[in-house]
């Protein structure tokens, strides 16, 4: 994490691998898929590390969309329109930090002014440096 090319680093305990292969575990079982990751990576020895992680969630109550993960899940949930995607985003207990993409800039103003989180990142995700 020193390194500023470095983009991810460890996870800050065990306790906190622990929580998200649990997450994930559970999200499996709520019908949810892992379309990469998923896993520690091999060959990694004693480390905190997790490889980046897609779910694919067939609903937003996938335990992955629900829980707050501090780690490098990325939990994707359909959605038909605009306002239904505000709905999905604005339903958590946390509301922590949101991101849109877009090329309409119109529309990333209303979105960001209609998700309640403590930031929201338009065209980009957590844009700060990983020893931060």
């Amino acid at each position: 994490p020193q390194d500023m090319a470095t983009e991810m680093g460890p996870l800050a305990t065990r306790r906190q691998l622990e929580h998200i292969e649990h997450v994930l575990r559970a999200s499996i079982e709520a019908g949810g898929r892992v379309v990469t990751g998923g896993k520690q990576p091999d060959g990694i020895g004693n480390g905190n590390y997790f490889l980046p992680t897609i779910v694919d969630c067939p609903h937003p109550q996938v335990p992955s969309v629900m829980e707050e993960l501090f780690g490098p899940v990325l939990s994707v949930v359909t959605f038909d329109t605009e306002a239904d995607a505000i709905a999905l985003a604005n339903d958590t207990r946390y509301g922590l930090a949101s991101g849109v993409f877009t090329r309409d800039l119109t529309r990333a103003h209303r979105l960001t002014r209609a998700l309640r989180a403590g930031i929201v990142w338009v065209n980009t995700y957590r844009a700060v440096s990983p020893i931060v």
